[in-house]
């Protein structure tokens, strides 16, 4: 399962969650407790380690709480630690690429690399599949490319011209929902 977290900017009101987070929690096989349970132990592990990426729920006897496991392969420690990430991404010189840039997501991260990390604008890059008449709302530059296409994104000139790259944020998706008796 994968728990995401995130703040949009509600109509007049400021961005203000640096927050911004996707976990995956993967639940040990075999395990046979409802699903109601599993959902809400995972939902407190991905809470408890918000700085980790990938978490694993391991199971040892039949009732009692999880183990939490972090990529590492070795117990996590119940606090939260320090991020390893560096804060203030603005300080760089090179550009930040978010593909997805227009979607909900991608407007999220946008706008955090704006107002929490103080990337200046002109710095974002956001590749759309869309067509897009005016400029980003933010200031950001948009390049319509399909980056699902190779031999569109070899050939975008914007892209290509593009000197020094210090992020790139993939975020380009395509929903392909449907009903969960027919998933696998």
């Amino acid at each position: 399962m994968c728990v995401v977290r995130y703040t949009l900017r509600t109509h007049g009101a400021p961005y203000r969650d640096t927050g911004l987070a996707a976990q995956r929690i993967f639940v040990q096989a075999g395990v046979s407790r409802p699903w109601e349970e599993l959902l809400a132990q995972a939902i407190s592990a991905a809470q408890s380690h918000p700085l980790e990426t990938d978490l694993l729920l391991a199971f040892k006897r039949r009732r009692s709480p999880p183990k939490v496991l972090a990529a590492r392969l070795r117990p996590a420690p119940m606090q939260p630690q320090a991020s390893s990430l560096p804060l203030g991404l603005g300080e760089g010189s090179g550009s930040y690429l978010v593909t997805g840039g227009l979607g909900g997501v991608g407007s999220a991260v946008v706008d955090w690399l704006i107002d929490a990390q103080h990337v200046r604008p002109e710095r974002i890059v956001i590749c759309t599949r869309r067509q897009v008449g005016a400029g980003h709302r933010r200031g950001a530059k948009v390049v319509t490319v399909d980056v699902g296409d190779r031999r569109a994104l070899l050939g975008c000139e914007e892209l290509r011209s593009l000197a020094d790259v210090a992020g790139i944020f993939h975020l380009a998706g395509v929903l392909d929902d449907g009903v969960l008796r027919y998933t696998n």
